[in-house]
């Protein structure tokens, strides 16, 4: 019969002669991912549901199980994150000050190059019913910090060497690029986002716990484990960061830099669409020159690495056709990548 998707029986169908035993196993699993029932629960998490046993000359039995689900932000969009938690400068501070209270790890050999001290990026909100737009500044960061004060819908993503949380994106998130930040090496690290060694259980329990209550991550958690960690919440999510809109373009062409802001503009709710380019902010400040010479990061694997994250969709076994004839598996899996790597290199 019908049951919630978090719940599996095994049997579900057999038989017992009289006088025997039978066993029958009940396993709540929730999980997450494409096609993973976490961000299907009910916001309080509650777990309930009644099986009906039905015995052969014996009329049918009834099976209560309840339970209770601990929110995590893993297995969920940005948009269900922050609607069961909402952002509240409040959260903000309250982790930036237990931030401030660690020290920050050594600079990169060579500093925060003039580009990153003189420009930051502008996730500029508007009005009910408007989206959101992405503004490079040339100003000096104080001044920049000045104007987004004195405009209430101004969010601003800090430069890297600014502890400062933005609006619209999830805290959670947030929490986690800035313990990879202020980690000894921080974006410099050998293996960042590549390293073939994955965190072990432990580790990734004590960061996601740390996620989900505001905490700073375990200063123990490196910040190669911490990358590893912020790939593994991308790919928690029920559906690919972006939208199927842009894998469907990538399979015939790579939009321009502005075609590409406005194929995500239209297609991507406020905080998605923040969320994103956020994260490319980031992703893009782990290609300085001072970074790559340590981290063996090159734009050509970042751009790959992201875009089986973020555009995790099937590829047709017959691709569509275009002038030059069938596009092949590699051929999208490559513009995929491409378009990646516009914002990696031009539009941020």
């Amino acid at each position: 019969g019908d049951k919630p998707d978090w719940l599996e029986v095994a049997p579900v169908q057999g038989k017992v002669g009289k006088g025997e035993e039978g066993e029958i196993e009940l396993t709540v699993q929730v999980d997450g991912g494409i096609g993973g029932n976490a961000s299907t629960l009910s916001p309080d998490g509650k777990l309930d549901t009644i099986l009906v046993m039905s015995i052969a000359g014996s009329g049918d039995k009834f099976i209560s199980i309840t339970g209770q689900y601990a929110f995590s932000c893993f297995g969920l969009t940005p948009d269900q994150i922050c609607d069961r938690r909402p952002q509240s400068q409040g959260r903000r501070e309250a982790l930036e000050g237990l931030y401030a209270t660690r020290p920050a790890a050594a600079s990169v050999e060579g500093g925060v190059g003039e580009e990153a001290a003189l420009v930051r990026v502008e996730l500029e909100v508007g009005g009910k019913g408007e989206g959101v737009r992405c503004v490079l500044s040339p100003r000096p960061a104080e001044e920049t910090s000045a104007a987004s004060s004195s405009h209430s819908a101004a969010a601003v993503a800090a430069a890297p060497d600014s502890q400062g949380l933005v609006p619209i994106v999830p805290v959670e998130l947030q929490n986690l690029v800035t313990h990879i930040r202020r980690s000894p090496g921080g974006l410099g690290s050998p293996g960042l986002f590549i390293s073939a060694c994955y965190p072990d259980p432990g580790t990734i329990t004590a960061a996601r716990s740390a996620m989900d209550s505001d905490e700073p991550l375990p200063a123990a958690i490196t910040a190669v484990d911490a990358s590893l960690v912020l790939l593994m919440f991308l790919t928690s999510m029920p559906e690919p960061l972006l939208p199927k809109q842009v894998a469907d373009v990538c399979s015939l062409c790579v939009p321009d830099s502005l075609a590409s802001l406005d194929l995500l503009r239209n297609s991507m709710t406020k905080t998605s669409y923040a969320t994103f380019l956020y994260l490319m902010k980031f992703f893009r400040d782990s290609l300085k020159k001072e970074n790559r010479r340590t981290n063996g990061l090159s734009v050509e694997v970042l751009s790959a690495t992201l875009a089986s994250v973020f555009l995790t969709y099937e590829i047709a076994s017959a691709g569509p056709m275009s002038k030059e004839g069938t596009l092949g598996y590699n051929d999208i899996i490559n513009r995929r990548s491409d378009f990646v790597r516009g914002f990696l290199e031009n539009v941020l």
